[in-house]
């Protein structure tokens, strides 16, 4: 997708279950953006502290929201059957099953239009939601780069129809 009204390829995927090494917290949600960053740079450090590498981008799992608050998880995929504690970060199991996977091509200002649109998909397809929502950040713009330049898979778990 390159706009937020342009056309916008929606596919039904089943995903595989996935480990990933995990920061979980409640977190309000215009404190967001300050809370992913953060999670993201310790999730880094854990890896470094403990010698395991990263087996995909930086996601955000967002477990719940409840008004002004989110469940949230910063996390990265590690190889399967890893088990690593290192400070806040601890692994966890994402589960698999079938999802809607979009990707959107710009600013992340442009994400909540993006969820809208992909939410109208699934009442479309008459699927129900498994309850968790994932960011999957593909690229993030350089430094004083482009934002339009960000690649963001957004994947909406489903329950099987």
């Amino acid at each position: 997708m390159r706009t937020p009204g342009g056309p916008m390829h929606v596919e039904l995927v089943k995903l595989p279950p996935q480990t990933v090494l995990a920061i979980r917290d409640e977190v309000a949600v215009g404190e967001l953006g300050a809370f992913l960053p953060v999670a993201y740079a310790e999730l880094d450090l854990a890896l470094a502290a403990t010698g395991h590498a990263a087996a995909g981008p930086f996601v955000a799992w967002y477990h719940s929201r409840s008004g002004a608050a989110t469940d949230v998880s910063a996390a990265v995929a590690l190889s399967p059957a890893t088990m690593v504690t290192h400070g806040r970060a601890t692994t966890r199991s994402l589960p698999g099953g079938p999802a809607l996977v979009t990707t959107h091509r710009g600013a992340y200002a442009c994400l909540p239009h993006v969820w809208m649109r992909l939410e109208d998909e699934r009442v479309a397809r008459g699927l129900d939601l498994r309850g968790d929502l994932l960011e999957e950040y593909v690229s993030e713009p350089a430094p004083g780069g482009d934002p339009a330049a960000a690649v963001t898979r957004l994947v909406m778990p489903v329950l099987t129809p």
